[in-house]
């Protein structure tokens, strides 16, 4: 696996084949099938290309919004740096709540971690994973750590789902109380090229508290 960490890193196959494992350039790249390649054997397509380039890292950036309702707003971004089996990913949130008398109360939320890329098949990844997480309101600061799963579904082009959940604690220590924190999203998406919109539902539960509401976005794979 750690041989694929290396900058020069393409390679490529014959479909059908066994061939090494590897990251598409973005999904249904070569006519292929997912992203992650997982070298299982399957029947050619015999109207894919006569080979298939693979790499050894790839990655996306996304943002997105969410409507809440009640005058609740999220703007949110992320980004993901991938390698065979192994994901380094960030988000950040940022809730914006208006209130009467033209005042707004706003919530940041950010995470940074690391996941395991399990493929299934080459059209099916499994993430499982955690990290670290921050919490910032007009109080002031908090943080934690979250623990994570998830799904990345490519049935057939040109249409992504995608599905995960994620939960863990932040710790405020002038009180020594820690707080569950945790969230969830489901989207569909289509991609041209590189580039994915997407909709879908998006969750954040802070204790009794949710914050929830359709999300539209756009993502770019590299």
């Amino acid at each position: 696996m750690f041989g694929w960490f290396g900058l020069d890193s393409s390679t490529s196959s014959t479909p059908g084949d066994s061939g090494p494992q590897g990251l598409l350039a973005y999904p249904y790249a070569d006519d292929q099938r997912g992203w992650l390649i997982s070298g299982l054997d399957a029947p050619a397509d015999p109207l894919a290309p006569a080979s298939v380039t693979v790499r050894g890292f790839g990655g996306a950036v996304r943002g997105e919004y969410t409507d809440g309702g009640d005058g609740l707003q999220r703007y949110a971004a992320a980004g993901q740096l991938s390698f065979t089996f192994l994901r380094v990913e960030t988000e950040w949130h940022r809730y914006i709540e208006h209130l009467p008398g033209d005042t707004t109360d706003t919530l940041t939320i950010g995470t940074v971690g690391i996941a395991l890329a399990l493929p299934l098949e080459n059209s099916f990844t499994l993430l499982i994973g955690g990290g670290v997480s921050t919490y910032h309101d007009t109080i002031g600061n908090e943080s934690g750590w979250y623990l994570k799963a998830g799904a990345e579904m490519f049935p057939i082009r040109p249409l992504i789902l995608n599905a995960e959940v994620w939960g863990g604690y932040i710790r405020e220590d002038s009180y020594d109380l820690e707080t569950f924190m945790g969230g969830g999203r489901a989207t569909a998406g289509v991609i041209w090229n590189r580039f994915e919109v997407f909709g879908g539902w998006q969750a954040l539960w802070i204790e009794s508290v949710t914050l929830d509401g359709p999300t539209v976005g756009m993502r770019v794979w590299f």
